[in-house]
């Protein structure tokens, strides 16, 4: 599972995913100074994402 967004919403969303054994194989977001977030390591978009063959999780919570 990859994520989109390293904020927030995205540590709530990966406590739950990792609760469920889910395994976080990144996550991208469009801010180049956000590095780390809870251990992992925040790639450029898309990185190693294929959309063919992983799911991605939109995991911003600014509605704006």
């Amino acid at each position: 599972m990859f994520l989109y967004g390293a904020s927030g919403h995205a540590k709530v969303i990966i406590e739950i995913l990792e609760k469920m054994g889910q395994p976080i194989q990144g996550i991208f977001d469009d801010n180049p100074h956000i590095k780390q977030l809870l251990g992992f390591e925040v790639l450029p978009y898309p990185g190693a994402f294929d959309p063919l063959s992983d799911s991605l999780l939109i995991s911003i919570g600014n509605n704006t």
